[in-house]
């Protein structure tokens, strides 16, 4: 699904990565004991088969600098506590596609740099949000799923949520949005906010497709004729 065409474009890496400043009470120990941090921002997982994990990265390693830039040197976006976490994010994703990225790792007291050769993915950053508040939501840039919503769901239905949340990010739908409230009439306004949600499913249906076709599963097109 990541590599579904799409006007914005990133590296893709296979890192997730986590703050220690992320967590606190009882989630901070249980963060603790799931991975080391030797660094405030600290890999908490790889993807198997992905980049990261060709080059060998793996949970616990700290991320230092991004192509021998330091992530502390990093701008930031305010003082939540994922700012730091979400400026080395974006410090991947703003480099440049087909170039190896340097990364500097600390683990086992010392650093060392390990190169990374990213795939081309869609500009879209995932995250599971603690709690019950939300459920799922895309600002074009992050989706973000609640974790109770996505413990509610099989494989499929996280699919589904997650393809409708992407198609927000492929058809730029903050802009469209913009667009419509400044549209002159109401009747454009309504004829550009019906041509939006006909798109929105086309696109849902494209990214589940590719899902369906990645679990061997057959595909029937008039499902998506039913979507719009």
């Amino acid at each position: 699904m990541a590599n579904a065409p799409s006007p914005r474009q990133m590296p893709g890496t296979g890192l997730l990565l986590h703050a220690l400043v992320q967590y606190s009470g009882p989630s901070r120990q249980e963060a603790l004991a799931l991975a080391p941090f030797p660094s405030p921002v600290s890999v908490l997982a790889v993807v198997p088969g992905s980049p990261a994990a060709r080059a060998g990265l793996r949970s616990g390693d700290g991320l230092e600098a991004i192509n021998g830039v330091p992530l502390a040197s990093l701008p930031t976006s305010g003082p939540h506590a994922s700012a730091r976490r979400d400026a080395a994010e974006l410090a991947l994703a703003a480099s440049p596609l087909d170039t190896v990225l340097t990364l500097t790792v600390r683990r086992a007291g010392g650093t060392e740099e390990i190169a990374l050769s990213p795939v081309t993915a869609c500009r879209t950053r995932i995250e599971v949000v603690a709690g019950a508040t939300v459920r799922a939501r895309s600002d074009g840039g992050i989706i973000q799923i609640g974790e109770q919503f996505a413990a509610s769901l099989d494989d499929e239905g996280l699919a589904t949520v997650l393809a409708h949340e992407l198609a927000h990010t492929v058809l730029d739908h903050r802009s469209r949005l913009a667009a419509i409230e400044t549209s002159g009439s109401a009747r454009q306004r309504k004829a550009l906010a019906r041509r939006g949600r006909v798109w929105e499913h086309y696109v849902t249906w494209h990214f589940l497709r590719g899902y369906l076709e990645e679990a061997g599963e057959s595909v029937d097109d008039a499902e998506g004729g039913r979507l719009a």
